[in-house]
């Protein structure tokens, strides 16, 4: 199977979005939340998943979502949760989008995986997977992930090199926490390149959903620039391996922050649809001067709804501009809006997180 790497990684600008992933226009990305529940209760989970909660029904993913995902030229679907393996139709889902030429990427923490699935996944075309792995022992892994059975852990590294044997591993997605050390996070990064991922990806635990009351368990700023510098030297990167950082400038960087640019759609369970499913989470933060409704642009289950003339007609609404700017400098992108709401700022605020030169 041919390597592809699907990740922007252009350092001109310092990154602040979670979403670096392209398509080429005029086709589209979506992400598919097809349930809300999970079996793991990890530290940092940005929706607070919990073993309850409401899945989307095949039958509507069927009938309803696919047909209005193929009129908006989608064509790459990513499946998320909640974890998209606790779906009792995961695999009839997963091949349905195939039967219709959507490239299918799975977001799991692998502990529903087993090798029966994972063979019958990879008989289909055009399907990866992607594992989240946040620590390289049950101690670590398991302590942030809300499950430190030695058991479990050992499954999901099983799961994971059974992946890699089907040619089915795209990426290893890591947010670095205090539960585990530097030198993990390096050993990740081996232990992926061995399994041939395309890629692993450094995501720091932010202010949404749990995230929101566990920031101690965060790398600070400064930590995470040093543990950038450490998996640079380790100059492992090549033609088919890719290690990318979200939000983890280079030490000593300069440049001015990117502007916010999101253009993914993000399907809920009851069918809302997202301009950014980061802006609707941190929505929900106490801090927030913003309501979830403000960046949703229609619910899909309705029955005119169009997906790309709604997301053409989507403006901001008018109080949403009209927010005065605390914390902000003239000369750059101005960085993610769903962290300044996260922060109680205006989204035309800086990125104080990312921005050196904003107000504190």
């Amino acid at each position: 199977m041919e390597k592809k790497m699907i990740y922007d990684t252009n350092d001109e600008k310092i990154a602040c979005c979670f979403f670096r992933s392209t398509v080429q226009k005029p086709n589209m990305k979506a992400l598919l939340q097809i349930t809300e529940r999970c079996n793991l209760k990890c530290k940092h989970c940005f929706v607070s998943s919990l073993p309850e909660g409401h899945d989307l029904s095949f039958e509507k993913i069927k009938n309803v979502i696919l047909p209005k995902l193929k009129e908006s030229n989608v064509t790459r679907v990513t499946l998320t949760g909640g974890e998209p393996m606790v779906h009792r139709n995961i695999m009839d889902i997963i091949k349905l989008f195939n039967e219709n030429n959507i490239h299918i990427t799975l977001c799991t923490n692998a502990v529903g995986l087993n090798e029966q699935k994972i063979i019958e996944i990879s008989k289909m075309k055009d399907v990866h997977v992607n594992v989240s792995l946040d620590g390289f022992s049950s101690k670590s892994h398991g302590k942030f992930r809300g499950n430190e059975r030695d058991d479990v852990f050992n499954k999901i590294i099983e799961n994971i090199e059974l992946l890699s044997k089907y040619n089915l591993l795209n990426g290893i997605m890591t947010s670095p926490n205090k539960y585990s050390s530097m030198d993990e996070y390096l050993n990740i990064c081996k232990f992926a390149k061995e399994h041939k991922a395309n890629y692993v990806l450094f995501n720091p635990l932010s202010k949404f959903g749990r995230g929101e009351y566990t920031q101690n368990l965060a790398y600070t700023q400064e930590e995470l620039v040093e543990l950038r510098k450490n998996i640079e030297l380790m100059n492992i990167e090549d033609d088919s391996f890719q290690i990318v950082f979200i939000r983890i400038p280079k030490e000593n960087a300069t440049e001015r922050l990117s502007e916010c640019n999101c253009e993914i759609t993000y399907i809920f369970t009851n069918g809302d649809v997202a301009v950014c499913p980061y802006m609707v989470f941190a929505c929900e933060n106490e801090e927030s001067q913003y309501k979830r409704e403000d960046f949703l642009y229609g619910n899909i289950f309705d029955s005119d709804f169009n997906l790309l003339k709604k997301m053409n007609e989507y403006t901001l609404p008018s109080y949403v501009k009209n927010i005065n700017e605390s914390y902000s400098c003239k000369d750059c992108g101005k960085g993610c809006m769903a962290i300044k709401i996260a922060h109680g700022l205006s989204i035309y605020d800086c990125d104080i997180e990312m921005c050196k030169k904003a107000k504190k």
